[in-house]
């Protein structure tokens, strides 16, 4: 657990695609292991993403469940992909459309290491290989992240669009954010 006086950019202040987050397993995973429980409590997301981003359309539209992941276990100095398809890095309430400020994530690592016949951490390693093993979620998509390289060309040809044109004005596009967790929890969901 990570904890909650010290938030922090889960892919860095300014996230692309590729960005990604190492959580260090060190005991976690035993011979028993089969699912892993992730959950990320947010600080702060915007309740809805079309809306925060409704600026950057029409060239750029995003949803609450646009910003994909993948995760993956990292044994010694090879990464194996755990699920088979992204998974959404945000939930969002079904009767509201509001994003939920936690995200959680079941990780079926134990088909994954068995089918490719991985040794399970072993409790004897030297501190030197202590932190081998360790679990990767990567942010895999929209293309252009959360916008980051995009926001000052966008904001100012809005600008000038606006100074040029009385009668039509457009949305300023909202900076673009950065997640930030408050609390990351992994659990081993024994059998």
């Amino acid at each position: 657990m990570i904890s909650e006086s010290n938030p922090f950019h889960v892919f860095t202040p300014m996230p692309q695609v590729g960005s990604y987050f190492l959580i260090c397993l060190d005991e976690l995973i035993s011979s028993e292991t089969e699912i892993l429980t992730l959950e990320i409590y947010w600080l702060e997301l915007p309740k809805d993403l079309a809306e925060y981003y409704n600026g950057y359309e029409p060239d750029f539209s995003f949803n609450n469940l646009s910003h994909q992941v993948n995760f993956s276990i990292g044994l010694n100095d090879n990464y194996y992909l755990i699920n088979r398809h992204t998974l959404s890095l945000f939930n969002e309430n079904k009767s509201t459309g509001c994003i939920l400020q936690l995200s959680k994530f079941y990780l079926n690592i134990k088909g994954v290491l068995s089918s490719n016949h991985f040794l399970y951490i072993n409790k004897n390693k030297d501190s030197s290989e202590r932190f081998k093993d360790r679990i990767k979620m990567e942010l895999i998509s929209p293309d252009i992240a959360f916008g980051h390289h995009l926001f000052s060309q966008l904001y100012s040809s809005i600008a000038m669009k606006n100074t040029r044109l009385l009668s039509q004005k457009y949305n300023l596009p909202n900076p673009p954010f950065s997640p930030v967790a408050k609390k990351i929890i992994m659990y081993d969901s024994l059998k």
